[in-house]
């Protein structure tokens, strides 16, 4: 889980990282946002169920 964790901040970092780079540049393709927008959902999410398992594993101890 905690892995999946990790992975999921370097993958959101990128993401956003690569769709900022992309826009500069002035090559934004529709093909860049779905695929960044579907790993930038996918990341976000994992975020917010590790943080909550965690939360609710601290409160049962």
């Amino acid at each position: 889980m905690k892995t999946l964790f990790n992975f999921s901040i370097l993958a959101l970092i990128w993401s956003i990282y690569y769709l900022a780079k992309r826009v500069t540049g002035n090559i934004l393709t529709s093909i860049d946002v779905v695929v960044c927008g579907a790993v930038i959902l996918f990341c976000v999410g994992d975020i917010i169920f590790y943080i909550y398992k965690k939360c609710i594993r601290q409160k049962n101890e």
